[in-house]
């Protein structure tokens, strides 16, 4: 579990997600905006079945990964990364912020601190599929050092393959770099804290 502060005051806290959480979950779901829920999910979807809610909280954390930010009790960011079959070493990677805390950085420090969760796990790359005309996080990958690997004009989406590298110091000297190395090295303190003498 991480604190986490946000850009303009405030914090959240971060844990790996569960099956209690599901209710918490699909209160988020009914908060996002038909636009917000249409970046997730690639489609319109008006409501969560009760088996997506159940793959979507009853997670691994090895081949799925995932991370919920709550304020108080609710959930109002997640990130989680999916094991590709037949690349073991590639994760499907998506974040999702709740309308209330977009602009905060909370979807930076998510991917920050699934990033470290991931590669623990062996992950290597993210693969990213994102709709064209979502910019904030079309630029948070493209800083990270994601490569287009796709691009469907058709389906107005572009796919991503973004490295996890292993040494945080590699990470891009960009805005998303460095605000995830951050993040990363707060979570290196807090695994291993300093002894005073």
């Amino acid at each position: 579990m991480r604190r986490v502060p946000l850009r303009g005051g405030g914090e959240v806290v971060v844990r790996p997600i569960g099956p209690d959480d599901a209710p918490a979950l699909l209160a988020a779901f009914h908060r996002l905006s038909p636009g917000s829920r249409y970046r997730r999910f690639m489609a319109r979807v008006d409501a969560l079945a009760p088996a997506t809610l159940r793959y979507l909280t009853h997670v691994d954390q090895r081949d799925h990964v995932a991370l919920a930010a709550l304020d108080g009790d609710d959930i109002v960011g997640v990130a989680r990364c999916i094991r590709l079959m037949g690349e073991p070493t590639v994760g499907e990677v998506a974040v999702t912020v709740a309308d209330s805390h977009h602009g905060r950085g909370l979807g930076t420090a998510l991917l920050g601190l699934l990033s470290a969760a991931a590669r623990a796990q062996g992950f290597e790359t993210f693969r990213a599929y994102v709709q064209q005309d979502n910019r904030p996080m079309l630029e948070i990958f493209e800083q990270l050092g994601g490569q287009v690997t796709e691009k469907d004009d058709e389906e107005e989406t572009v796919s991503l393959d973004v490295p996890i590298p292993g040494d945080v110091d590699r990470l891009p000297d960009t805005p998303a770099g460095r605000a995830i190395r951050a993040v990363a090295r707060d979570e290196l303190a807090a695994r291993h804290p300093r002894v005073s003498p």
